[in-house]
């Protein structure tokens, strides 16, 4: 029988059993809710505010490998007295046999790493016990000695994405890094390597690419680890900009939307128990953050609250590309170069001509790159790592450079030649004309009324015309890879176009035959006249154009007599090619100028005159540019008086900075012009980027 409430429920007008249908409705929604709350409560307590509450996120994994091959009997064989080294004892060995005892995919592994505790370091057991998928790494750790692997491995990936890459993959965990090898200590490398391929889309920024160059640019401390520069300074070297942010929640997002990649210094918490580096590649639905640590598949599968996150980085790098298309030809690690001699080229033990001999390598012997430091690439050749002069080494299957004496009508012509294959692109003008009448030609590529101008010149000294040629390869880069929208770029590839012709044609006119007369009969030569004429520095007027600008220019003692070179004129700007250039740069006021001669692959940036915020952002700006092609700054003051750098610097206060580009006598090998151009073509670029910082602050 119903119960009274029933009846009554059941008897009551319709009306009042609806609302009565509504308020039960109700409190069951209320009670729901509730519930709801009561949940959400104790999930917040229990993952500390819901810090530790994390999603499973998928992993791409395309590009790993931890695949190794061995044999447990075989590397027992192996085993002698000398491999004891007494790092771990009874202890450690407990560890991994209960390890293994909970692992049956690596329970031999794990065994034979207990039973012969002796031969392994703590870093190896302590790998293993922290991530048992390390542990085949962690085993042949006591049998693999440090060497130069996955410097060439594959890496694949598609426009746009960061690829994930462990530290402990078998490609290259051995590689020498620091004291150890890249699978214990290459965090740092493996994060850099993971941000510049997605950023720039070179694939042969391998992690081993980068361990060697966070070694040579100082960015490895002994014993101690990865230091923070090699996210600033190193990630330059890779073509990156790199800029410390604050850890905040908004900021990041705001980054990663904007197309950068994070890199994280982590303290002791969830990703390890002294120091670490991870990438943060992205955000995921409900606010957190995906994270690819080098050393963790299974952390890297995990979603990342802020929270969780904050309390643990150290230190917080935004990184974005820096704005060098990643197709124009770079110096790279890895790249197969030929020698370009006349029988062999000596591989040396340093980058020094003194240095003693590893051994010869025959004319178009085969090595590869590993780097360039100075006049010397750093090169292997069957097996034995060394220097060579870089000046007699191709890029192998490069014809890209002249096969015939490079002069003035090829600047025309070349000139020519761009104007029509980019129309409307460039803008061809004349500043001046020279001793013989000859034009000075300008070249302008930018949007008129761009944020920066930059003034690019080169050939102010009749033999060297690698700084002619050069400044043709960088225009014709930027027409075919784009232009800086906030740059415009002014370059003047031959200011000298008579010195040019002269060493060209290896000819002199009836001015220079005197000049060349008078300085045989003084004994001040003891050349031929075709020798003579292919060594000319000066203008027709045998003057010297790099004298001839009005900074220390009356300090210069040179007997006030016409030669081929070194002479300063009898005034400031006397001659015409110096005065249009002077004049050129005084309407322009550029935000830069580069000046490019030969030879000695470095970089001149300070001067005596000029005030100390001019020479510290030439500074700043000959370190940006030597930094690709591995020029070194020569830290001076005292060079030659009348330069046009040191006139740009002292008289108009604009950061200026010269490059002197190949190496040994001018002219340069023809050869050497393809070199020359892969390690300074994508300059145009660097410039840009300085700018930018340099404005930034």
């Amino acid at each position: 029988m119903a119960s009274f409430r029933e009846v009554e429920y059941m008897d009551a007008p319709r009306g009042h059993r609806r609302r009565r249908r509504r308020r039960r409705q109700r409190w069951g929604r209320v009670a729901a809710l509730l519930l709801i709350v009561v949940l959400g409560l104790a999930a917040y307590k229990l993952t500390d505010g819901f810090s530790s509450f994390s999603l499973p996120v998928s992993v791409p994994l395309d590009n790993t490998d931890t695949e190794f091959d061995y044999d447990l009997d075989a590397l027992s064989a192996q085993i002698t007295d000398d491999m004891f080294i007494g790092e771990c004892g009874d202890e450690e060995a407990e560890k991994l046999r209960e390890l293994a005892a909970d692992n049956s995919e690596w329970r031999d592994e794990l065994e034979f790493m207990a039973a012969n505790i002796g031969i392994y370091r703590e870093e190896a057991v302590v790998t293993a016990i922290n991530g048992v998928e390390k542990t085949p790494f962690a085993l042949l750790s006591a049998f693999r000695a440090p060497d130069d692997s996955g410097l060439r491995a594959g890496i694949e990936i598609s426009e746009g994405e960061v690829p994930y890459l462990l530290q402990y993959d078998s490609r290259w965990c051995f590689h020498a890094y620091g004291s150890s090898v890249m699978g214990f200590t290459a965090c740092g490398p493996a994060c850099l390597s993971m941000a510049a391929i997605g950023l720039t889309g070179n694939t042969l920024y391998t992690p081993a690419y980068v361990a060697d160059m966070s070694e040579a640019g100082g960015h490895y401390v002994m014993d101690a680890g990865t230091a923070w520069s090699l996210f600033t300074a190193g990630a330059a070297e890779l073509g990156l900009r790199s800029e410390t942010i604050v850890v905040d929640k908004n900021t990041m997002k705001d980054r990663l939307e904007a197309g950068a990649v994070l890199i994280a210094a982590m303290s002791p918490g969830d990703f390890t128990t002294s120091g670490h580096f991870i990438v943060i590649v992205g955000t995921v639905l409900g606010g957190g953050f995906k994270v690819y640590d080098p050393n963790s598949i299974e952390r890297s599968g995990r979603t990342w609250s802020f929270d969780r996150l904050a309390g643990q980085i150290t230190q917080l790098w935004s990184l974005t590309y820096s704005g060098t298309p990643s197709d124009i030809q770079q110096p790279a690690a890895g790249e197969t170069y030929i020698a370009d001699c006349e029988e062999f080229i000596t591989l040396r033990s340093a980058p020094d001509v003194n240095a003693s001999a590893i051994t010869t390598i025959p004319k178009g012997g085969e090595m590869t790159l590993l780097g360039f430091e100075g006049a010397f690439a750093e090169v292997e050749y069957q097996g034995q790592r060394g220097y060579v002069l870089s000046t007699y080494i191709v890029p192998k299957g490069d014809s890209a450079y002249p096969t015939a004496a490079w002069g003035y009508g090829d600047v025309v012509s070349g000139l020519q030649r761009l104007a029509e294959e980019y129309p409307g692109q460039l803008e061809l003008s004349s500043i001046g004309t020279s001793v013989e009448g000859r034009e000075l030609p300008a070249a302008v590529v930018g949007e008129a009324g761009a944020e920066y101008e930059v003034l690019i010149q080169g050939g102010i000294h009749g033999r060297e015309y690698v700084g002619a040629y050069l400044t043709l390869c960088q225009l014709e880069q930027l027409l075919e890879h784009g232009v800086p929208e906030d740059v415009r770029y002014h370059f003047i590839p031959v200011s000298n176009p008579d010195g040019l012709e002269i060493s060209h044609t290896g000819t002199l006119g009836q001015a220079q035959r005197e000049i060349y007369l008078s300085e045989l009969a003084a004994g001040l030569t003891d050349l031929t006249e075709a020798e003579y004429a292919r060594q000319w520095k000066s203008n027709a007027a045998g003057v010297d154009l790099n004298r001839n600008f009005d900074a220390g220019w009356v300090q210069i003692e040179d007997g006030g007599v016409p030669s081929s070179e070194g002479c300063r004129g009898a005034a400031p700007e006397d001659q015409p090619e110096s005065r249009a250039l002077a004049e050129y740069t005084r309407q322009l006021m550029p935000d830069a100028t580069v000046s490019y001669h030969s030879s000695g692959s470095l970089v001149y940036a300070e001067y005596a005159l000029a005030p100390q915020e001019v020479n510290a952002a030439s500074r700043s700006l000959a370190e940006a540019l030597g930094e690709a092609p591995g020029y070194p700054l020569e830290d001076t003051e005292e060079l030659d008086a009348g330069g046009y750098k040191d006139w740009a610097v002292s008289a108009l206060g604009i950061p200026s900075v010269t490059v002197e580009l190949g190496y040994g006598d001018d002219p340069q090998r023809l050869a050497a012009c393809a070199v020359i151009r892969v390690r300074n073509v994508a300059a145009p670029y660097v410039i840009a980027d300085w700018l930018r910082s340099a404005a930034a602050g």
